[in-house]
């Protein structure tokens, strides 16, 4: 290589350190800057309330933002006590993560519905699906790889599974009833938007939807015969120091949206319920050695969907390979 050519990669590699840098500084910025401002709040209010506005349609092209906003909220160690006004909430979040700004960049036009519907043992489950392509069409291949095939899966592996969906499905369910949200419907178009506070009314239900109390998610498991424990997977406290983390894509509130803080638990992110228990199923199985017997089951509940659909079409049958570690 000549000097001409190690000169201008050098100057290459200098620019991208130099773009690297300038990420990482807003990311900081806007995470300071945030961090500052909700202290002042009580945190039960605080992440109650953006937990709430995640379950707002106009708010669903705006998650990837609420769920920095929920990390950052969740990562605060003392929190004030001073009274949440939702106004002023929606500034602080306007201010500190902008439609145009590093995060507000990081959103796309949603491709998903609002609420989805899932078949499980007990009923119809109604699902927030979040941002994630194809998160509610996996998790029913699961289901259907675990509970209607099942070839080389143990009772023991059935039997921590599903009573940990039906208790975290539950919980996602009694938000929509709460809420009066149906399946299948759809959010507008508000990509690239400021956020725009709700009617108070409408602030305050959805902020209430998204909290249990522990007395009462124990009476409802109690009636349903399944020990409240099952949800414990599912759960993490505040003072986990994962929150700290501040890469955008390693939020731990993807595999454990629950918050158990004082005497309640808290959805902070409802979205990630299909996540979740997609992560839980995969880390079950590989625990228990299962994989294999878990992938297997998949392609063929996979491939069972894929042919009842293509024969209709084309009559023709196809086949797929894959291997649940991928998602590992």
């Amino acid at each position: 290589m000549g000097r001409k050519a190690q000169k201008q990669r050098k100057s290459e590699e200098g620019r991208k350190r130099a773009r690297k840098r300038k990420r990482e500084n807003e990311h900081s910025d806007f995470w300071v800057g945030l961090e500052k401002a909700f202290s002042k709040y009580n945190q039960n209010e605080l992440i109650a309330t953006l937990g709430g506005l995640q379950v707002l349609q106009e708010n669903h092209t705006h998650l990837v933002r609420l769920e920095i906003a929920s990390r950052v909220a969740c990562s605060i160690q003392n929190g004030g006590n001073q009274n949440l006004d939702i106004g002023k909430i929606i500034s602080i979040l306007n201010q500190h993560l902008p439609r145009d700004g590093p995060v507000g960049r990081m959103e796309d036009p949603i491709d998903n519905l609002f609420t989805d519907n899932i078949v499980f043992y007990g009923g119809n489950y109604i699902i927030y699906p979040g941002i994630e392509e194809n998160g509610v069409f996996i998790l029913r291949t699961f289901l259907d790889a675990i509970f209607g095939y099942g070839e080389g899966l143990s009772d023991e592996f059935k039997y921590l599974i599903n009573p940990s969906v039906i208790a975290l499905m539950y919980l996602s369910n009694e938000v929509a009833n709460r809420l009066g949200h149906t399946r299948y419907m759809e959010s507008p178009d508000t990509w690239r938007k400021n956020f725009v506070t709700p009617k108070r009314e409408i602030f305050y239900k959805a902020s209430d939807a998204v909290r249990f109390s522990l007395r009462e998610i124990k009476l409802w498991f109690k009636k349903q015969n399944i020990d409240h424990r099952f949800l414990s997977p599912f759960i993490t406290t505040i003072a986990n120091t994962e929150f700290k983390n501040k890469t955008p894509y390693k939020n731990l509130l993807f595999v454990k949206p629950l918050l158990h803080i004082g005497s309640e638990l808290i959805l902070v992110q409802p979205g990630s319920v299909c996540t979740a228990l997609r992560h839980f199923v995969l880390v079950t199985a590989k625990h228990m050695n299962l994989v294999d017997a878990l992938s297997a089951n998949y392609r063929k509940a996979e491939n069972n969907k894929i042919n009842r659909h293509c024969s209709i079409v084309t009559g023709t049958a196809v086949s797929r390979s894959f291997h649940c570690e991928a998602w590992l």
